[in-house]
């Protein structure tokens, strides 16, 4: 856990392999309006020992855990119905 300046704790939400991975979710929840932040980005370049977190503020982390959860799902629909739509047209 970390304090920003302003004095809010920042929690991991997610630890990715590496900074394009970390990137990606960090882009979607922007476009969830959701604030976040990469730490340890530079951890020994591309693929970093513990990983590359993802944090967001504590007073955003229930809402960020819930778009996870939501954007999992969404993941694993869309892979169902590509499998589905291969399936077929074969």
């Amino acid at each position: 856990m970390d304090t920003h300046h302003s004095g809010e704790t920042a929690e991991v939400i997610g630890t990715f392999n590496d900074i394009v991975e970390a990137g990606v979710a960090q882009e979607k929840l922007k476009e969830a309006g959701i604030e976040s932040f990469v730490h340890d980005e530079n951890v020994l370049g591309m693929n970093p020992l513990g990983g590359v977190k993802l944090k967001v503020f504590s007073k955003n982390l229930e809402l960020a855990k819930r778009f996870y959860r939501m954007d999992n799902k969404i993941q694993v629909m869309k892979s169902v119905y590509s499998s589905l739509l291969v399936y077929v047209s074969f």
